[in-house]
């Protein structure tokens, strides 16, 4: 694939898939035993087309409070209709993934809330607390504590104001 992108990459995934239920997840996650058998659990409630994951880190308190504040806030946004789910690890059933076109191949980043905004219309999406997985810290400490949480809060408010994302998102790897 000579393209690149995460939004790219996963729509490339969803249409090699065969099954009924996409998970997407970033390469160092690491699921809790259960987390796959929870997740199918959520799905068999036909009104839920999307289940996006409890992800935590390891290393400093710092960072392992971010990981829990994100996944608190993205809990709390589900609770009141306006779900914003991290790519990092994510499930969607693929018929609404079909209907509402994928991914926005054309944001750099926050193509996984374009995608959760377009695909909450269909249904329930909600955040399932049972759902736990872990992370690497690696783009804050690649990036900086300070930098990162600046890029993604400033990089959320211009793709709500102005529909368009950042486009010079850092790999760290």
């Amino acid at each position: 694939m000579k393209e690149r992108g995460i939004a790219k990459a996963r729509n490339l995934g969803a249409r090699k898939s065969s099954g009924e239920v996409l998970l997407f997840l970033d390469a160092d996650v690491i699921l809790r035993e259960d987390f796959i058998e929870n997740v199918v659990e959520k799905f068999k409630d036909k009104k839920i087309v999307g289940v996006c994951g409890c992800v935590k880190t390891y290393g400093s308190l710092i960072n392992r409070f971010v990981f829990y504040l994100c996944s608190e806030i993205t809990w709390f946004f589900s609770k009141i209709g306006k779900p914003a789910f991290y790519g990092m690890c994510m499930a969607w059933r693929k018929d609404v993934f079909n209907s509402v076109g994928g991914f926005n191949e054309n944001l750099a980043t926050a193509e996984d809330i374009d995608f959760t905004k377009k695909a909450r219309r269909k249904g329930s999406c909600i955040v399932g607390r049972d759902l736990k997985a872990i992370t690497s810290p690696r783009r804050i400490a690649g990036m900086g504590l300070v930098r990162a949480i600046n890029f993604h809060f400033f990089n959320f408010l211009r793709y709500k104001i102005l529909k368009r994302s950042k486009e010079d998102y850092v790999v760290v790897r």
